[in-house]
């Protein structure tokens, strides 16, 4: 279910607007009328399902324009707009999303070709969320997938952390919201002290240290020849 709808649509889910609500959509479209000359002023009921029923918490105005609902925006300490879709794709592997598109300029004059500017932007980004998190889908599918062939060497905690344990590592998956990470760790640490740790690792006493001094030096040479 969206959000926010159409006024008619309000009774397929029981809510029936009081004479205040009609009144105050009536002062939200006069609010609004500059935008009149571009398209239709469409009021939206913002719906909520709680206490077992749909209620109607508030209203907003969208301008449908070219066929699309978009709904204007501006801040008290702002004198021009910017707009949104009144229920844009949403999905959970979205939460590291970013756009690439370069988002129009705040629109201060209302002009056809700048609001027309907004929906070409507002579509294109909205075909690039569903691509990403296609993708994202696509790639927790495939790697689900390739556990699943493991069979029973893969154990699962849950439905989204694997594990797998052999040779005394342990490594597990994790699928996240739009990421997906790993862990190795070992089983048994065989009372591994710090020094044996560090020479494992190749750690040697006052290498760090020599060669932060060396950066430094580096740095220092590199501005003077600047």
């Amino acid at each position: 279910m969206d959000r926010y709808m159409e006024i008619p649509k309000l009774q397929e889910y029981g809510v029936v607007l009081t004479k205040e609500n009609l009144e105050y959509i009536g002062k939200l479209k006069e609010r609004y009328e500059l935008f009149k000359p571009f398209g239709e002023l469409v009021p939206l009921a913002d719906v909520v399902y709680t206490g077992g029923k749909y209620t109607c918490r508030g209203f907003i105005i969208a301008l449908c324009m070219a066929g699309t609902l978009i709904c204007p925006r501006k801040l008290p300490s702002e004198d021009k707009y910017r707009f949104h879709l009144p229920n844009p794709y949403r999905h959970r592997h979205l939460e590291y999303y970013e756009s690439r598109l370069r988002q129009p300029g705040r629109v201060g004059v209302l002009s056809e070709k700048k609001l027309k500017a907004w929906i070409t932007y507002l579509l294109a980004e909205e075909q690039e969320k569903k691509e990403a998190a296609a993708r994202i889908i696509r790639r927790e599918e495939d790697y689900r997938d390739e556990l699943k062939k493991l069979g029973p060497m893969v154990r699962w905690e849950n439905m989204n952390k694997a594990i797998i344990e052999r040779n005394n590592l342990r490594f597990a998956v994790y699928f996240n919201p739009g990421r997906i990470s790993t862990e190795l760790t070992l089983v048994k640490d065989y009372g591994i002290t710090l020094p044996v740790f560090l020479d494992m690792t190749g750690y040697r006493a006052g290498t760090s240290e020599k060669k932060n001094e060396t950066n430094k030096k580096d740095e220092t040479d590199e501005t003077e020849r600047i």
